[in-house]
């Protein structure tokens, strides 16, 4: 057979992550909200559940309570994302914390790692978390605004969630109330 004639067969890929069918499958999304959100995102730095929240079509307290429920990880409140020590934050650089929004709350002693995620059912995420930390990633599922609140405070990045909405401001407020003070200075963002 002459290399021109080869007939390329694509093997259709599973899902790289399980979220957009679960949150249709628990009534929280439809496939039209999903349908519409997945491609608006493509391409910026958005991620299509941020997209939601930002147009109001989603609450994430929801979509972070069902995701849990389904998946059976544990949920990240917002005090440990707060609480979030050094050595963990500066396992994961933040351009990784950003892609996949994932923010490390804890290392383990035996040096697992627990990191706090938007979308724990993201396999590549996974996959890389753990490729790059050199450690066993044990998956919580957070708030989106929560992540975006611990992106910005821990690494000093701006996502979108963090600068388009309420939410965010609300979360900052009831952390001062809390907790006291600012939390605006970066703790991991030294990390070269």
């Amino acid at each position: 057979m002459s290399t021109s004639s080869r007939v390329s067969l694509r093997i259709p890929r599973a899902p790289v992550s399980e979220l957009p069918a679960i949150l249709v499958r628990e009534g929280v999304l439809t496939d039209d909200q999903v349908g519409h959100a997945i491609p608006m995102a493509r391409g910026t730095s958005t991620t299509w559940i941020e997209h939601l929240l930002l147009t109001g079509m989603v609450d994430d307290a929801e979509i972070a309570k069902r995701v849990g429920a389904y998946v059976a990880v544990p949920s990240c409140v917002l005090a440990r994302l707060v609480a979030a020590p050094r050595d963990a934050l500066q396992l994961l650089p933040m351009d990784m914390a950003v892609e996949h929004r994932a923010v490390p709350v804890w290392v383990e002693p035996d040096g697992d790692v627990c990191v706090a995620m938007v979308d724990p059912t993201d396999e590549r995420a996974l996959n890389e978390l753990t490729f790059f930390t050199g450690r066993r990633v044990l998956r919580e599922v957070a708030r989106a605004t929560g992540i975006a609140w611990a992106l910005h405070a821990h690494y000093g990045a701006d996502t979108a969630l963090w600068e388009g909405t309420d939410q965010v401001d609300r979360t900052t407020a009831h952390l001062r109330r809390v907790f006291g003070g600012s939390s605006s200075r970066p703790v991991a963002a030294s990390r070269r």
